[in-house]
């Protein structure tokens, strides 16, 4: 094997290594818990939740259909335009996530708005609790007067306890809001519901204040986030977008790349590529708090 065989094999096995470490990263529980869920499961109770938030109400199989024929449609793009076996298939895996990246935005903004409405959701629930009334009682107003991110949930919630019991309608409600803060909010009204007792009324206080403390740290961290996030699809779009001009413009200036190892090295530096870009999304992430009142 040639130098330049010996290159383009270490460019792929590190772009393979790349591209396990990033799926092991986005797959792996966050916290470990005496019953760890498989990847599966796990990957597929996230995308349940980021499709609550974005507004599809479908299932998690049928969102995974789309985005695979999405996927196959950027391949057969891919194969027209450039021709390479190895751009293709890449053009097929960012495809498969084209949809998700679509709607990441207003999932964000929605769960964001969500966050910022559970400081005010404790505050009139434990007005009403303090009033007189139940938990139940005080959730059927807050349904059609509370925060009005949280009121399509809330009336969901409101009628899920008709048909079934309140600890359960509860349990739906935090799940599908997928949120540490909200994981708090509920186990104290469960707790509250199975003992009884006059300190909820302290506790959701407690709660609210320390969330819009969390929120304001978020907020701010958020602010600085947004730069490095810009930094990265910046980096990673303009090689893109000029190996496809250059391609267009003048095909026989890249004919060095289609054979086996220019198909190689190819890979490689979209590995590299790929690389730097998870990394310094990694470098800007967010620290997220652990789900750990789920069970």
């Amino acid at each position: 094997m040639t130098a330049g065989g010996i290159v383009g094999l270490a460019l792929a096995l590190a772009f393979a290594a790349g591209a396990l470490l990033v799926y092991d990263g986005l797959t792996r529980p966050e916290v470990a818990a005496a019953r760890t869920p498989r990847p599966v499961a796990a990957l597929a109770t996230r995308l349940s939740v980021f499709l609550r938030a974005a507004g599809l109400e479908m299932a998690v199989r049928t969102f995974v259909l789309y985005s695979l024929g999405c996927g196959l449609g950027c391949a057969i793009v891919a194969r027209e335009i450039l021709g390479w076996p190895v751009t293709t298939i890449l053009a097929f895996g960012v495809g498969t996530v084209v949809l998700a990246a679509l709607y990441a935005p207003r999932a964000a903004r929605r769960r964001a708005a969500e966050q910022a409405a559970l400081p005010e959701f404790a505050e009139q629930l434990r007005a009403g609790i303090g009033a007189g009334q139940s938990i139940e009682q005080g959730l059927v107003k807050l349904a059609a007067t509370g925060p009005e991110a949280l009121r399509p949930e809330l009336l969901r919630l409101v009628m899920r306890q008709q048909v079934s019991d309140f600890e359960t309608a509860l349990r739906e409600f935090r799940d599908r809001l997928g949120d540490a803060l909200a994981d708090e909010f509920v186990a104290a009204l469960i707790l509250e519901y199975r003992v009884g007792g006059k300190e909820i009324g302290r506790v959701l206080t407690r709660l609210a204040e320390a969330t819009r403390q969390q929120l304001a740290l978020r907020q701010e961290a958020m602010a600085r986030q947004a730069h490095i996030r810009l930094t990265a699809r910046i980096v990673m779009i303009v090689p893109v977008v000029t190996l496809v001009v250059i391609r267009l413009v003048s095909p026989d200036y890249l004919a060095v790349y289609d054979g086996p190892l220019g198909q190689l090295v190819l890979l490689g530096c979209i590995g590299w590529l790929a690389l730097g870009y998870g990394v310094l999304l990694w470098l800007g992430r967010l620290p997220s708090s652990p789900r750990v009142l789920v069970r």
